[in-house]
């Protein structure tokens, strides 16, 4: 932990996670908002309600593509085993 502390008094940052499973929620303003609240003057750092709005905006465009993903696979799941209204 003293060594973590050392290196954030020193201006040093973590870099962004490449392992698949971690690095696919830390894409794009997700990562940003992260970033952001780093910079070396908290004056500069972005707002917690900013913070908030981002997340949530993420959680439910995440949540909106898994649904549809869904769709898709009774879709598929049920256009292949009879023939029936398809789902949108």
């Amino acid at each position: 932990m003293k060594d973590m502390i050392a290196k954030t008094r020193a201006g040093k940052r973590p870099s962004r996670p490449t392992d698949s499973g971690q690095s696919r929620w830390l894409q794009g303003p997700i990562w940003d908002v992260i970033t952001s609240g780093w910079h070396d003057q908290p004056k500069q750092r972005c707002q917690l309600s900013d913070m908030y709005n981002t997340f949530s905006l993420q959680s439910q465009q995440t949540a909106e593509s898994e649904i549809q993903r869904e769709v898709n696979e009774m879709n598929e799941v049920s256009s292949s085993t009879s023939p029936s209204p398809r789902l949108t």
